[in-house]
């Protein structure tokens, strides 16, 4: 369900407010009912009473009225959901607002005292702190002063990082982490970007591709996605951190080939077709697009075209 802000979800008095939503009260005298108001009840059991005043009442009516009630309110432009009694509204908007354990994906615009900047699609830069990132090699120790002077040669401005969100501030501001081996800098890859409302959260957003050649999708719940050839990993031992560190330098220093390049190519536009038709950004989508556009024989420079778009996607659109 589609709400806008101001409208009132409900009016039951055992809701819990999610975010997104505000507690509005209001007064109503005793021989009003909701059938004389002319609400209006959706399918997901939100009611609209157009009846009810805007404006919270004073002292003196709670006192004369004793009718005092409270409804729920959209702050925001977006989608209503409901889980048993908490009532939340995701914003259908270009900004990202942040949720702990959410992959990001950003680029670094400045390197501060002991921290990193991260733009990360937010109305806040995201702060990755030096004590949450690896060393090199691996190392646990406590950051030294030789650290921060060093830690352009761990990100410098302009490098793609992978993260995830493990605090948001009051304010909104982003803290991130990048202590997991998968996490840290990106290399030799693509950065494509989309709503984030067009990325379902998923028990792993880290995609491996069965195309020509396998490619790899950090899907970021910013909307940023990194598009990369696939990095094999030894599945007969569990690989360190330095041993992941390696395999990392070596897919960032190898050249990619015509073909692997025509496959990323092909794989981000078939995420701007996506975009475009504002359908879900996801493996299953990706992959149908991809193989649509391959099916078709259509260029991968020819993707974007207003009527090879619609063809792309009709598989997406059905139902």
């Amino acid at each position: 369900m589609l709400v806008v802000p101001g409208q009132v979800l409900t009016t039951d008095s055992g809701f819990l407010r999610g975010h997104g939503t505000y507690i509005e009260y209001y007064t109503k005298s005793t021989t009003d009912t909701m059938e004389d108001a002319s609400a209006l009840e959706t399918d997901t059991g939100m009611i609209i009473d157009d009846d009810a005043q805007d404006d919270p009442p004073d002292s003196s009516t709670v006192q004369n009225s004793g009718q005092v009630k409270q409804r729920l309110v959209s702050s925001v432009l977006g989608y209503v959901s409901r889980v048993n009694k908490l009532i939340s509204v995701h914003p259908l908007s270009p900004l990202y607002t942040g949720s702990v354990g959410d992959l990001v994906v950003g680029r670094v615009v400045e390197v501060q005292n002991s921290r990193w900047k991260v733009h990360v699609c937010s109305t806040h830069l995201g702060n990755l702190k030096l004590s949450s990132v690896n060393l090199p090699d691996g190392v646990q120790r406590v950051r030294n002063k030789e650290d921060t002077l060093n830690m352009r040669a761990l990100f410098k401005e302009g490098d793609v990082v992978g993260g995830e969100v493990q605090q948001v501030n009051g304010d909104g501001t982003i803290q991130l982490h990048a202590r997991s081996a998968r996490y840290g800098k990106l290399s030799n890859g693509l950065l494509c970007s989309v709503p984030p409302c067009l990325v379902k959260r998923s028990k792993s957003h880290n995609l491996t591709l069965p195309t020509e050649t396998p490619i790899d999708v950090l899907l970021g719940c910013n909307g940023n996605l990194w598009i990369q050839r696939h990095v094999e990993l030894d599945k007969n031992k569990v690989e360190g951190v330095e041993d992941i560190e390696k395999r990392k330098k070596v897919h960032a220093e190898t050249a990619v080939t015509a073909s692997e390049r025509e496959d990323l190519m092909r794989v981000k536009g078939a995420v701007e077709c996506l975009r475009k038709v504002f359908r879900f950004v996801g493996k299953d989508t990706i992959m149908d697009v991809y193989q649509t556009s391959k099916r078709e024989g259509i260029r991968v420079e020819d993707m974007g075209e207003p009527g090879n778009v619609v063809m792309c996607t009709e598989g997406t659109r059905r139902g």
